[in-house]
Order: structure tokens, then C-alpha cells, then sequence
């Protein structure tokens, strides 16, 4: 049983990836990168409801970004994203891509 790929699959959004001019097509869950908690000795700043600068996190199936390359380019119905670089993950539970990307394009 694939429980990754079936969570993808109810909860994520058509995608699609170019890569060396072919456009491949898929289900991601993608949303914006939050900052990190920083600590400066003994003093902790934990921000909360910014996000780091068009920066986005995308779960996907690990198929979809086997071959993807750092500067292809990710898209959804609304914007357009660089993919930044990308992890790949395998277990029991089934296989997955995380990949940060950078927006490009805004159509909001």
C-alpha cells in the first residue's frame, strides 16, 4: 500500500515540469517556505506567519521529479516556479520527491 501516494493524490494539484523542452504532467502539494527559528545566544526569535522570500516547498511523487535538473521549471494553474534543487525519499509507506523551488511568476 502506497499511503504517500494516495495522500498525494487527494490532496494535491495538477503540476507540470519542463525539463530539456518535454513537459511532463502530475499531482503536487506545494506551499511557501516558512523561517526558520533563529537564536542569537540566549535570545530565541520564532517568527510566525512570514514566509521565506518566493520560496515554495513541493511534495510530489517520486517519478514526476526522477530526472528534473536544478533551473527547470514547475508549474501550476497560477505561477510558475525554478526548481531549486530537490530530495528524494523512499520507505515502506512509498516514495516521494521534496523539492524547494523559486517563483518566477506570479499570475495572481
Amino acid at each position: 500500500m502506497n499511503r504517500i501516494k494516495n495522500a498525494i493524490q487527494k490532496i494535491g494539484t495538477c503540476i507540470s515540469l519542463t525539463h530539456e523542452g518535454i513537459t511532463t504532467f502530475g499531482l503536487g502539494v506545494s506551499y511557501p517556505v516558512r523561517y526558520q527559528q533563529k537564536t542569537f545566544g540566549n535570545i530565541s526569535n520564532t517568527p510566525q506567519g512570514r514566509t521565506e522570500n518566493g520560496r515554495f516547498t513541493l511534495f510530489t511523487e517520486a517519478e514526476f521529479l526522477q530526472d528534473a535538473r536544478y533551473g527547470d521549471i514547475i508549474s501550476d494553474d497560477k505561477n510558475q516556479y525554478m526548481l531549486l534543487w530537490k530530495d528524494m525519499y523512499y520507505s515502506a509507506s512509498g516514495s516521494y520527491a521534496k523539492a524547494c523551488m523559486k517563483i518566477i511568476t506570479d499570475r495572481e
